[in-house]
């Protein structure tokens, strides 16, 4: 029950399932004005999920990753969204949010409680497929890593790719690739089909420090968008708000940004 003088109404949080929330997941999928990458999808998938409650009918949902920040918020018709929003802040004990800039709603109920906020990411679409240079590497010199690589593959670009199990790339949940001149490997990459909104692929990639500032990366990402085009999904990318090489590297490849990841503290 939420009270105070101007307002009394019941609210119950059910710690649920992503599948008993689906439909209103497809719903919140539809208010978004931009992608969301793996990264930030992970946040989500391995979130706890709860349905909000008003006088017991279900009308929206949220989600808390790791216990402290809160990674989704979707209540579409209550005109006490701001005070539900404040309720599960203090119920919750939450510390910071991961939001990006192209969902409304979340954003907006974020800055009202926020102390403090980090750029954390851009988000790179590419909806739009843009006339650019060719890639200084040719697709045939990108090749699937196979299961015995996997491991020369972590070696070679260190904690990169710590987020990808080996379990998801058995799974199929990821792909990735090596780009090779006469057998040595200049760079890596990665295709995530994203889960949730699923006409899209992230794409990611990594050049090893000896081949910088030579096209590798660039050739990665082109190769990539093809991969994705030619299965009828659109590439994506992301990358951190500091890294400003890859995010030159993913716009020379033809993708935009128009969305950021935001951590705002609480």
């Amino acid at each position: 029950m939420i009270q105070n003088k101007n307002i009394s109404i019941k609210i119950q949080f059910e710690h649920i399932t992503l599948q008993q929330c689906y439909p209103l997941v497809l719903d919140y999928l539809s208010t978004l004005r931009g992608v969301i990458d793996d990264f930030l999808e992970k946040r989500l998938l391995t979130a706890d999920w709860y349905h909000i409650k008003i006088e017991d009918k279900i009308c929206g949902f949220f989600t808390i990753w790791e216990a402290k920040t809160i990674t989704c918020f979707y209540l579409p018709v209550s005109q006490y969204v701001q005070v539900i929003f404040e309720h599960i802040l203090q119920q919750f004990q939450i510390h910071s949010a991961l939001v990006t800039t192209g969902d409304q709603l979340f954003l907006s109920l974020c800055l009202d409680f926020h102390k403090k906020i980090e750029l954390q990411a851009y988000l790179f679409d590419g909806t739009q497929k843009y006339e650019v240079a060719p890639p200084k590497y040719p697709r045939n010199q990108l090749e699937l890593v196979t299961s015995a690589q996997l491991s020369k593959m972590r070696e070679l670009t260190g904690t990169f790719f710590d987020e990808f199990t080996d379990e998801d790339f058995r799974a199929q949940k990821q792909f990735f690739y090596c780009l090779r001149h006469q057998q040595q490997p200049l760079g890596y990459g990665v295709i995530v089909p994203n889960q949730l909104q699923t006409d899209y692929c992230c794409c990611g990639m990594i050049t090893l420090a000896a081949f910088r500032r030579q096209g590798v990366g660039r050739s990665i990402q082109m190769h990539l968008a093809d991969i994705c085009r030619e299965q009828h999904k659109i590439p994506i990318s992301g990358c951190w708000y500091q890294n400003i090489a890859s995010k030159s590297t993913i716009e020379s490849a033809g993708r935009y940004s128009k969305t950021r990841t935001l951590h705002i503290l609480f």
